[in-house]
């Protein structure tokens, strides 16, 4: 069986750097009764042990939850090898990379006929949202109302204030089948 490898601590920091646990708490923090030096050494040592700061605590210092939500609808993700499925496991890999999170919110089709957003937005728990597919347009107001910054993936909206990221189908289209012709 594979070893599971143990979180480094905070406590661990401190026996390895023979200091207290306040200091390295202080020291991590940004918090004043830790010199320049020793706090450097400190930081140093936690980034070669590997330590991975919590981000509750992070998040009280700059404000951030750092975590993103990534909405779809249920009915675009119903078969595992979809494509909003392949789409959304990319987009978590690459905020793994930024030490954020990414929260999925499957949206039913009855959460949209009555307006319901997700509690991560109502909460505020997100710092920003990636929208997966098509939703309606009178959804996708009330889900920017909450002036949380959005971005749209693979949707066509009448809102000129949305951000969205769209592929020439199209295109794409013809210059597959002109490639298979020409096989």
């Amino acid at each position: 069986p594979a070893m599971i490898k143990k979180a480094v601590t905070m406590s661990d920091i401190a026996k390895v750097m023979n200091v207290s646990t306040v200091t390295v708490s202080k020291a991590l923090g940004d918090r004043d009764g830790v010199s320049e030096e020793l706090r450097e050494r400190i930081k140093q040592k936690a980034t070669e042990m590997g330590y991975r700061m919590h981000t509750g605590g992070r998040g009280v210092h700059d404000g951030l939850s750092y975590n993103i939500g990534i909405i779809v609808a249920r009915h675009f993700i119903s078969d595992a090898s979809s494509f909003y499925w392949i789409v959304y496991r990319y987009i978590v890999e690459l905020l793994q990379k930024q030490n954020y999170y990414g929260m999925l919110e499957v949206v039913n089709d009855s959460d949209v006929d009555v307006m319901e957003i997700p509690n991560s937005v109502l909460d505020r728990k997100v710092d920003g949202l990636i929208v997966l597919g098509q939703f309606p347009d009178s959804y996708v107001d009330k889900l920017m109302s909450h002036n949380i910054p959005t971005v749209f993936l693979d949707f066509y909206g009448s809102r000129e204030d949305a951000e969205t990221v769209l592929s020439d189908n199209f295109y794409g289209a013809y210059m597959l089948t002109s490639y298979l012709i020409a096989n």
